[in-house]
């Protein structure tokens, strides 16, 4: 058995590390007993202590202490002291992972530094994702639905036509239709759209298309008529029994002397949905928009005195 002294050497920090069969001890004085001993720090080796002439321990005397030999600088300076795991691996004949198992056994690291029994540090509280508008999310994905259902202005039918050498007549019946009527110009149109848990399902349907005729005159033609009534020579001046008009005052003045005509069809696009907070649903109105130019000319009647019947 072999016994050793540790000292403190004068104004130098000192950290003793002993294990004896896994079981580690620090301690201020003198550490005896069949032990592994790794050092931690500055120190010196006092020589062997002889009994004193009366009862009880040693006595102070001995030789000059002894520094330490410090090893090579190889792996970091471990927190909390001035030694090297190398340089404590060297001072007591053992590996540096022998080492640093003992300097974890005995806490130097305590709270992690590289121990892996260590306590970990707490991880941060987890930040709850607020909650899903699933009522909102239905809404945004039915307007990107209708943005997209592929409705479309319809196709003028007007009497006169915007053709060279037609032109209709001041107080005469103008006709208005949809030519060529399909789903995308006057409905119905049905969509159903899934996004994760969401569904939802459009209907399209036009409900009325507005006519601006050019003169500062407007006629408003419900859609639960269209298409309306194309013309045809039968009519002859006959107006309109589903959507017609009649100008006051012909389109000489305007640019190319005819009037532009505008059809702005007007669409009622409803929605329902299905969510996981419930159903939903609602109404999103829309429009579309085609024009031409028709010549309206005035019939100029001329009065000659004199004659019967003027």
């Amino acid at each position: 058995m072999r016994t050793r002294s540790w000292v403190q050497a004068a104004g130098l920090a000192t950290v003793a590390i002993v294990s004896t069969a896994g079981v580690a001890a620090a301690q201020g004085g003198a550490i005896t007993g069949p032990s592994t001993v790794t050092v931690v720090g500055a120190y010196t080796e006092a020589a062997p202590v002889a009994a004193g002439p009366s009862g009880g321990g040693g006595g102070g005397g001995g030789a000059a202490p002894v520094s330490a030999a410090r090893g090579g600088g190889a792996a970091p300076n471990i927190p909390g002291t001035n030694m090297t795991l190398a340089e404590a691996a060297a001072a007591t004949g053992t590996s540096m992972e022998e080492a640093q198992a003992v300097i974890c056994a005995l806490g130097v690291y305590a709270g992690g530094g590289g121990c892996g029994g260590g306590p970990a540090p707490a991880a941060p509280a987890a930040i709850a994702p607020p909650p899903i508008d699933w009522l909102a999310v239905a809404r945004g994905i039915a307007s990107e639905a209708a943005a997209t259902i592929g409705i479309e202005a319809i196709d003028i039918g007007i009497v006169p036509e915007d053709i060279d050498g037609r032109v209709g007549l001041v107080g005469m019946p103008t006709w208005m239709w949809v030519e060529n009527p399909s789903a995308e110009t006057i409905g119905p149109m049905q969509r159903t759209v899934t996004s994760g848990p969401v569904v939802v399902t459009l209907n399209a349907t036009m409900m009325a298309v507005d006519w601006d005729m050019g003169d500062g005159g407007h006629q408003l033609c419900p859609g639960a008529l269209a298409p309306y009534t194309p013309y045809t020579d039968v009519a002859g001046d006959s107006p309109s029994p589903t959507c017609g008009y009649r100008y006051s005052r012909s389109s000489l003045r305007q640019p190319g002397e005819k009037y532009e005509v505008t059809a702005t069809s007007t669409w009622q696009v409803t929605w329902t949905a299905t969510t996981p907070a419930g159903a939903t649903g609602g109404v999103i109105p829309m429009a579309r928009a085609s024009s031409t130019s028709i010549k309206i000319g005035e019939n100029q009647v001329l009065v000659l005195p004199g004659r019967p019947g003027t």
